[in-house]
Formats: structure tokens, sequence, C-alpha cells
């Protein structure tokens, strides 16, 4: 059975701790929120902690101009849909203030902005 998008970064974030447990010392997840956005100078807010962009790096996948470089054919059913590499790009960053994001971090100075999380309607 597939498995689900939570359910496989699960995996990878416990994966990631294990070997940077075993390897590097103890790793932290956080919980933070966009205070300003990537077009402004990308700063979060993180516990009691502000962090600026000197102090994260970035999900690529989060930043504008973004392509996953896939491309293919999709059958909706009704008809086929050609989709180019260009069709898929990020047109405009993914994080705006206000935004909750998954941070990782080894040392608590540098923090690894992982995803966007957002609460299910």
């Amino acid at each position: 059975m597939p498995r689900t998008l939570d359910e496989s970064a699960g995996d990878l974030l416990t994966a990631m701790g294990a070997v940077s447990r075993g390897a590097q010392g103890p790793t932290a997840l956080a919980i933070g929120t966009v205070t300003s956005g990537l077009q402004e100078g990308l700063r979060v807010q993180c516990g009691g902690t502000k962090l600026t962009a000197a102090d994260i790096w970035i999900n690529d996948g989060l930043l504008a101009g973004y392509c996953p470089q896939l491309s293919g054919t999709i059958d909706n059913g009704a008809y086929p849909i050609h989709v180019d590499r260009e069709d898929l790009s990020r047109d405009r960053p993914a994080l705006a203030v206000g935004d909750r994001v998954v941070l990782l971090t080894q040392d608590e100075q540098v923090y690894y902005l992982l995803c966007k999380v957002v609460k299910p309607a």
C-alpha cells in the first residue's frame, strides 16, 4: 500500500534523527512562525529565538523559481494533459508572514527549514 507524504516525511525525520544522534550529537525539531517572507528577507520566530536568513538553510522547493524537473502526460480520464518542466515551476516563494514551519537544528545556531505545515480544513 502506498505511503502518505506525512508517513514518508515522518520516517525520513526519524531516520535523520537516528543518524545524527549516532554521529553528531542530539538533533532537535522545532516549530517556527514566519515573521518576514522570503522576498523581504526571511525571518522566523522559533520559541524565544528570532532567526534571520543568515541562521537558516531552506528547502529549495520553497523558493521562487523551483522546478522539480518533471515532465510527462497526465491522464485525467477525459483527455491526456501534457506537462512540461516549466509548467511546474514555482512562480513565487511558498512562505509568507504567519506561516508555520518545521525546523531542524543540531546546535541551536544553524537551522534547517524543512517544510511549511498547515492545519487541515
